[in-house]
């Protein structure tokens, strides 16, 4: 490197004894930086790499994104010296270095593969790897993990969609059987995994464009997958196995001698277990299914019982799941206070009382009659609460007619706000009996079901709600116009609502003749749905007290509460 500084200054026809000394220092400190910084986190590489993982103190790593250019296979490799793996220095040839560079850049060479054609067109069957990069896998993972005591190496084999624009269908018989494989990404066009293609590789399953999920913990197969081959995936390293929402058909000793394996979601009953598809695995096996609905032949639980394995439903629509009883239900409320919450806004505040008043009490969640807040204070809280974990929230209110207003003061919406400064009109001509509000809400945290929260040492998250239900426990509901006193008496209010759940009559909610917020307990576990699921209710008027002045009935505020939620 010396003699290539000089050569260059040479040229210039300025040689330069302190410009010599500054680039040759500015050359170790750049040296010697590279030589110290560490391996830092482990990283995928683009398409396809090399795991070197570890038992030992270390742990596991793998190796970074490879530069430079693919030396084409047979061609003299050019000695190089590559990063230092912690405090062991490691010399390969250039073409074991950029072996990992093969899975990004030249994928349409690395699997070999086989031409058919279906209904659809022609399509790829692959055979395994080709056999111009196969022979130099095992010695770069031999060289790879080299003086790392307690390391061993694995492949990450990532089969492309298509390939030269032929889509993959199907992975073919000991395609990767016996290679050592740590992790495998299918696409989701492929739909069968023929006898022993992955055996004996130790490998686990996992999609993690779709799911985000870089856990090995729960293996997503692919959407269309509708065969697994005997031995498919026979001692390999899967942990949690989820099956697509369509029958599959796994094949005898698929699953088998998958030590750490012990559950298995098949969404759908029709799912075929042939014998020993899961021999071999954990003790105290959990084979669950999925929704069923139309009351098919439960195979699935069926396997389950012959092999002597705890077998559980997993609900997985995202439709609410409602206990409705023969008659609707009649419903009577308990009366509470209003509170100070979050809201504040000076231009809206009582005569009666200053600015400073309410700032003061902002969010003390002190009880009192001219109080702006009403509803729940989880919901108003501006620090840590039950809503930390929320990945989306939303709520919507309509209704069937709205007194008209310029301002809005009188839409449907404003009963969501949890304060007394706006409500609900209706805008028919008299008493507004069997006009109605309909009232919808979602909520999502990260997880969609009980299979997502099942652990082996936690197997009834329902218990600790957390399976991903959101279980509605109560409604808070404001009678009439609520903004003050003389307004509220001069306004209709309602005496009776019928409450619908998912266009469903449900129950019958009676109200009394206060403008203090009631509360009405609902059944425990009578109305729930799936995280990120929607739920519907409308409520129509059915009864009402007159107001002193004018016809219309008004609502201040609905609001339904829910458990499920959970922090951060």
């Amino acid at each position: 490197m010396k003699k290539n500084i000089k050569i260059i200054f040479k040229k210039s026809g300025k040689w330069n004894k302190k410009w010599k000394g500054k680039i040759i220092m500015a050359f170790c400190l750049c040296l010697a930086f590279w030589m110290i910084l560490p391996a830092g986190k482990a990283e995928a590489l683009d398409m396809q790499g090399l795991d070197c993982g570890g038992d030992g103190e270390e742990g596991a790593a793998r190796t970074g994104k490879p530069q430079g250019k693919m030396p084409a296979p047979g061609a003299k490799p050019e000695t190089v010296r590559t990063r230092p793996w912690k405090s062991t220095e490691v010399w390969e040839t250039a073409a074991e270095k950029m072996m990992p560079g093969i899975w990004s850049r030249n994928r349409k060479n690395l699997f070999a593969y086989e031409k058919k054609s279906d209904g659809d067109g022609e399509y790829l069957v692959i055979t395994g790897l080709s056999e111009e990069y196969g022979k130099y896998v095992e010695r770069y993972m031999e060289k790879a993990a080299e003086g790392r005591t307690g390391y061993t190496c694995s492949l990450t084999i990532s089969v492309p969609e298509k390939i030269l624009g032929i889509t993959v269908k199907e992975i073919g018989e000991n395609a990767f059987a016996g290679l050592r494989i740590g992790k495998v990404e299918l696409p989701d066009s492929v739909e069968v995994i023929a006898d022993g293609a992955f055996r004996d590789t130790g490998c686990c399953f996992t999609v993690p464009e779709k799911y985000g999920d870089p856990s090995w913990c729960r293996s997503v197969f692919p959407e269309r997958i509708r065969e697994i081959g005997e031995e498919a995936f026979a001692n390999c390293k899967f942990i949690k196995v989820e099956l697509p929402a369509h029958p599959v058909h796994v094949g005898k000793r698929a699953f088998a001698g998958n030590e750490e394996l012990w559950a298995v979601l098949a969404k759908d009953v029709g799912t075929v277990l042939e014998e020993g598809a899961l021999e071999g695995c954990r003790e105290s096996f959990l084979l669950c299914y999925g929704e069923n609905p139309q009351g098919k032949d439960n195979l699935v639980r069926r396997y389950a019982q012959e092999n002597g394995m705890d077998s559980m439903e997993i609900v997985l629509s995202k439709e609410p799941v409602v206990r409705y009883p023969a008659e609707p239900l009649v419903l009577q409320s308990e009366v509470r206070n209003f509170f100070y919450g979050d809201y504040y806004d000076g231009d809206n505040i009582y005569e009666d009382l200053s600015r400073i008043y309410y700032e003061e009490r902002w969010c003390s969640f002190e009880e009192e009659e001219q109080a702006p807040n009403f509803g729940y204070s989880d919901w108003q809280w501006p620090g840590c609460s039950s809503w930390c974990g929320v990945i989306d929230f939303s709520q919507e209110a309509e209704a069937s007619s709205e007194l008209s207003s310029a301002t809005g003061r009188y839409e449907a919406e404003n009963v969501l706000y949890q304060d007394r400064f706006g409500a609900w009109a209706e805008g028919v001509e008299g008493a507004g009996i069997g006009e109605s509000i309909t009232y919808r809400q979602s909520c999502t945290y990260s997880t969609d079901n009980k299979w997502e929260a099942l652990r082996w040492d936690f197997r009834e998250p329902e218990k600790k709600e957390c399976d991903g239900f959101m279980r509605y426990s109560e409604i808070c509901i404001v009678n009439g116009y609520a903004k003050n006193q003389k307004t509220w008496e001069e306004n209709g209010r309602v005496k009776r609502l019928l409450m619908y759940v998912e266009d469903k009559p449900y129950a019958y909610l009676d109200l009394e003749d206060t403008i203090l917020p009631q509360y009405f307990l609902l059944p425990e576990d009578d109305i729930k749905v799936l995280n990120g699921g929607t739920l519907e209710c409308r409520f129509e008027i059915v009864d009402v007290y007159a107001g002193t002045t004018y016809e219309d009935t008004c609502l201040t505020g609905l609001v339904m509460e829910f458990r499920g939620r959970h922090s951060h």
